[in-house]
């Protein structure tokens, strides 16, 4: 073989060496993305999971306990004392710095924690109501229904990921609203998650993150 022809062919080969191990770096990010990604989907999938079995026990103890729905809203309790006894156990609830707020002066921080509080009220509240409707034959258990209809949905191969389900949702996606700030995508998926929730489970969600940051604060 000439020479001129061996220099070309081993200039090709390096040439083609070096490409492919530009191509393989950018290879094993893909596959450690993909990777990552579809185990922090299946994290979320099982928080969610363990989320509803929780959230199904505590109104079902609720529920035989006696709690009545109409005492977690001022207007229809059966009489001041106990929504405000019901309410103060939600503030028990929080964080020792977040109740220190709420006992505190007037301020934005307060005003939102008492929202947050005047919202976990309603959720247990309108649990309360839907499990009662349940116990009279008032109400009908649509929830059932809707989740046997996406399994079998996803039976026919049309299901998807939580990722998917947050891009493909009728409700608005959270990236719109976003500050610049929340840059992460995978922070983006779940909110957009959450964004379909509704406002009982997006409540039950908050309680859920809220327990997590509590833990991770310093004692």
């Amino acid at each position: 073989m000439p020479k001129s022809i061996s220099k070309i062919t081993e200039t090709k080969k390096q040439k083609v060496n070096l490409a492919m191990t530009y191509h393989t770096q950018i290879g094993a990010l893909i596959t450690e993305s993909t990777r990552t990604l579809r185990s922090q989907e299946a994290a979320v999938e099982r928080a969610q999971n363990r989320l509803n079995e929780s959230t199904k026990s505590f109104n079902a103890q609720m529920h035989e306990a006696g709690a009545q729905s109409r005492d977690f809203k001022k207007a229809t309790a059966s009489c001041e004392e106990v929504y405000d006894f019901y309410r103060t156990c939600v503030v028990n609830a929080l964080p020792k710095t977040e109740q220190a707020v709420i006992a505190g002066k007037p301020s934005e921080a307060k005003r939102n924690l008492l929202q947050s509080v005047s919202a976990r009220m309603g959720s247990i509240g309108k649990a309360l109501a839907r499990m009662e409707g349940l116990a009279n034959g008032t109400v009908t258990d649509g929830r059932t229904k809707k989740a046997r209809a996406a399994k079998a949905e996803t039976a026919k191969g049309k299901g998807g990921t939580v990722a998917e389900l947050a891009e493909s949702g009728t409700a608005t996606e959270a990236d719109s609203i976003l500050p610049p700030a929340i840059r992460d995508p995978r922070l983006t998926s779940i909110l957009n998650y959450a964004a379909q929730l509704s406002i009982e489970g997006q409540a039950e969600f908050v309680d859920l993150i809220e327990k997590v940051i509590a833990m991770r604060e310093p004692k």
